[in-house]
């Protein structure tokens, strides 16, 4: 059985740290990088490749993630934190930059010694459809059979591709309630809101501009009266 490179430092002659532990935390007094520092982190992260999903699911990574989430750190303060060899931390550290999920804070120096702070490349992450390619939720619903499912899908993979700051800004939801008597009531209503929907599309569509989608649905709300017993 060949050694899990994780755990095996021979199987990555330059997983070992390339300088010292120091014998405490990371001196931030020195080797800051204001241009890293003024890089703003995305609010989200959209993962398109499956590696940098699988990374990211990885459990030891998505631990060290989460460390770094609090507060930025070096690898010798997440091995602290974690409890574990700050040689597995460096080998998945690696991993984790080599899929751009971490980024580079600053350097800092203690004597002889050289640390690298990093933190998560965004707030959060979310993993595209696209990973799954043919088996995506929203492209093996038979809209005849599950159109509440595929709409819902299809909702869901639109706004989860917009690139963080390239137009979520510009996402709006109207939610409101209404109280319909009947089936004819009903079918008048969505009659009226088709309508009104093709009316403003006419009168504000242009042929230049930014493209948006509307998308207008009606559904029952559940009587929770039913489901308390």
């Amino acid at each position: 059985m060949s050694p899990d490179p994780s755990t095996d430092p021979s199987a990555h002659p330059s997983a070992g740290p390339s300088h010292p532990d120091p014998p405490e935390g990371p001196d931030r007094s020195g080797g800051h990088d204001p241009s890293e520092a003024s890089v703003p982190v995305p609010p989200v992260a959209i993962l398109r490749d499956a590696s940098a999903a699988a990374s990211l699911l990885h459990p030891m990574r998505r631990r060290i993630l989460e460390h770094l989430a609090t507060r930025p750190d070096s690898a010798s303060g997440v091995a602290r934190h974690l409890r574990i060899p700050r040689q597995k931390v460096n080998y998945h550290l690696r991993e984790l930059e080599k899929r751009k999920l971490v980024r580079l804070v600053e350097e800092t120096r203690k004597g002889n010694c050289t640390e690298r702070i990093l933190t998560p490349a965004a707030a959060a992450f979310t993993i595209s459809p696209r990973v799954f390619g043919r088996l995506a939720a929203d492209k093996n619903v038979d809209e005849r059979d599950e159109p509440t499912a595929r709409w819902a899908g299809s909702l869901s993979r639109g706004l989860r591709e917009l690139h963080p700051g390239a137009g979520q800004d510009r996402v709006v939801f109207v939610d409101e309630t209404v109280r319909l008597p009947n089936e004819a009531a009903r079918q008048e209503f969505l009659r009226g809101v088709h309508e009104l929907a093709r009316h403003l599309q006419r009168k504000y569509s242009a042929s230049e501009g930014v493209e948006y989608r509307l998308l207008a649905g009606l559904h029952p709300l559940p009587d929770f009266t039913t489901h308390l017993g």
